[in-house]
């Protein structure tokens, strides 16, 4: 597969070249899902589905054309953002499936996932048990070396998912600071990469003393996470403006950008902590860019909020996730976003076009989205087994989610991704997401099969029990019973009498070695024996 065709610089910058600040992860700080304020693997797509606030359905381009119409000049921004935000959720799911950041990240998930199921399987097989907590069990001498070699791949995967999501934290700094960006080296035992960061400076001011501002340094790491909110943020702000007012874009800007924290100065209070909060991902990347103009390209006072989406979509189809297992080759997102904008040659103004780096082309990506199709179809799975879920899902997104939309970069150009004006007449081609969560309510859509929710409960049903095993979790608890996945809370995953009935009863809910009672006929109990052998397994 070829990448993007640039000049690159070399992908392990000297310390000469770079200011860096080491940073430094120990081993036994694992699990790193348990770091306190680290999101660990709550990618937004990981479940293929949105969930909006608003309760209208898109389902033709005609009704894509009247909302739009809708010109509210004057609305309050509340109303503006609410008629508006099915737009910023599915821009997330579109660059979540159509970049080659956003797929090889979910492809990533589903390999982790089987791995892990092949584990289980395998530990039946030979009649081994499967030991509380996990990460325990492989400092074990008796743990065998293919569950140790597992762990071993899914804490350095772990590793490498934070700097490439940029949910890795960062150490704060009193004062300012004035540059773009400044790069981090960040070391989990041997592993190290390079993470860049953004300086959000805060104003601390005291009540007393208006006028006085203690500036507070936050580094947010750039990552897929920021990248894709600051595309969303853009189209966001695009349709704002179109459709609503200058007025409205003027006070979301400034309900974003007032970052001051009205707290006495005082001694005893951590001014780092009491700002860190206010840390928001939106507008980042518009902020770095323009600051780095500022200081490299001064002339250029404003630009088109086009030149953030195509650095993005540059950044993001150029940075794949590596599969399962093995190690990073590739630059992250946030480091290549960076790299595309020192690479790309700037206009004298912001009328000018700047020369971008070139992307994947045509017959890249007819590659590419071939490679994608050569698997099973999705409705060819039958059997039930622990394994069904995740292999129809695998393959309904490489079918039906990711490879219609490279399809549309192949017929109307990568600008689909960078330019609003076609994104925008293109929407209603693009496929809509399987399941959407409305008013905290899931469901399927109109676009997905009959099969679909069936399969997609158990994907999910799978992934939050084997994340909470990853962790540590010496109980597992069963994700209908403990909602951790908006709307799954109104599922039905057990036969009659029904979830309800049975948490009413006390029968269920959660599942570990000292439980005698067994579980009710349910999904929950059919994974706990598909993965250990029994749904209650006798007293040690």
């Amino acid at each position: 597969m070829s990448g993007v065709k640039t000049s690159a610089p070399s992908e392990e910058p000297s310390e000469e070249q770079l200011r860096l600040n080491e940073i430094e992860w120990q081993r036994d700080s694992l699990p790193l899902s348990q770091r306190p304020g680290t999101v660990y693997g709550s990618y937004s797509h990981k479940y293929l589905s949105v969930s909006v606030v608003s309760m209208r359905d898109i389902k033709s381009e005609q009704q894509l054309e009247e909302l739009l119409a809708q010109s509210q000049d004057g609305a309050p921004l509340d109303s503006a953002m609410r008629d508006i935000v099915i737009f910023h959720e599915y821009r997330h799911f579109h660059d979540c499936f159509g970049t080659s950041a956003g797929f090889f990240l979910f492809l990533n998930y589903t390999q982790r996932l089987r791995a892990f199921l092949h584990v289980c399987r395998r530990l039946r097989e030979e009649g081994v048990e499967f030991r509380f907590p996990f990460g325990e069990w492989i400092q074990q001498g008796d743990c065998p070396a293919y569950v140790k070699e597992f762990y071993r791949q899914l804490a350095v995967g772990t590793f490498y998912r934070l700097i490439f999501d940029g949910t890795c934290e960062l150490p704060p700094q009193r004062g300012e600071d004035g540059e773009a960006w400044r790069d981090f080296l960040i070391r989990f035992g041997l592993d190290s990469i390079h993470i860049p960061a953004f300086p959000l400076t805060f104003g601390v001011q005291d009540p007393d003393e208006p006028e006085g501002l203690s500036p507070v340094v936050h580094w947010v790491p750039l990552g897929f996470n920021v990248l894709i909110e600051g595309n969303a943020q853009a189209l966001q702000r695009y349709l704002l403006v179109s459709n609503f007012s200058e007025a409205t874009d003027r006070e979301l800007e400034i309900a974003q950008t007032w970052h001051v924290s009205h707290q006495p100065i005082d001694a005893k209070l951590d001014h780092l902590d009491i700002t860190a909060g206010m840390v928001e991902p939106y507008r980042i990347t518009d902020l770095l860019l323009s600051k780095y103009l500022r200081k490299h390209h001064e002339k250029i006072e404003k630009f088109p909020r086009s030149w953030i989406t195509h650095l993005t979509d540059l950044a993001l189809m150029a940075s794949p996730m590596e599969s399962f297992g093995e190690k990073t080759r590739s630059m992250p997102p946030g480091g290549r976003f960076v790299q595309m904008i020192e690479l790309t040659k700037w206009p004298d103004s912001a009328e000018g076009s700047p020369e971008f780096p070139s992307s994947f082309s045509r017959d890249d990506l007819i590659a590419i989205r071939d490679t994608l199709r050569d698997c099973g179809r999705p409705e060819e799975i039958t059997e039930q087994s622990v394994f069904s879920p995740v292999e129809y899902i695998a393959r309904y997104a490489r079918h039906h989610i990711i490879a219609p939309i490279l399809d549309l970069r192949i017929q109307y150009g990568n600008e689909i991704f960078s330019d609003f004006e076609l994104y925008l007449s293109k929407f209603s081609e693009f496929p809509f997401a399987p399941m959407v969560t409305v008013g905290g309510e899931t469901r399927a859509s109109g676009d997905a099969p009959p099969e679909f929710f069936y399969w997609w409960m158990r994907f999910v049903m799978i992934g939050e029990v084997a994340e909470q095993i990853w962790s540590g979790r010496r109980i597992i608890c069963c994700p209908r019973a403990y909602p951790t996945v908006e709307g799954i809370a109104g599922i039905d995953f057990a036969d009659k009498p029904g979830c309800e009935a049975n948490l009413a009863a006390k029968i269920c809910g959660t599942w570990d070695k000292r439980r005698t009672q067994a579980l009710p006929n349910c999904y929950f109990g059919f994974l706990m024996k598909g993965l250990f052998g029994r749904s209650a397994p006798p007293r040690e």
